[in-house]
């Protein structure tokens, strides 16, 4: 059990990464077959790592949150809007340019994540 601390999220806990991944990449799985999330990826572990944010975003309306893959100096960077205004900007860890062939979305378009 985890002490309660306000300073962190339930995300920054390193003990939960594992959890929270199997339980993040489950709930994408419920959702691709339901129709609600768009799939950005033929790979699961790419799918996680670009929509992982959507879960911790703090947009309220999630019908206005749309996503952009951008990749700068080798790097994939993923940008969350509310509808136009960047709420946030993340480094997609892990994410190679061999993984770019997979994806089903183009870089540097912004993209609706909900149906």
């Amino acid at each position: 059990m985890q002490p309660y601390n306000e300073e962190k999220s339930i995300y920054e806990l390193t003990s939960l990464t594992n959890i929270l991944e199997k339980i993040g990449k489950n709930i994408l799985k419920k959702a691709y077959t339901m129709k609600i999330i768009e799939k950005f990826s033929k790979n699961e572990d790419i799918n996680y790592k670009l929509l992982k944010y959507i879960f911790t975003t703090k947009v309220i309306n999630l019908e206005e949150v749309y996503l952009k893959l951008t990749k700068e100096k080798e790097k994939f960077f993923i940008n969350v809007f509310d509808g136009n205004t960047l709420e946030e900007k993340e480094q997609v860890l892990g994410m190679t340019l061999s993984d770019q062939k997979s994806l089903n979305i183009r870089l540097n378009k912004k993209v609706r994540a909900f149906y």
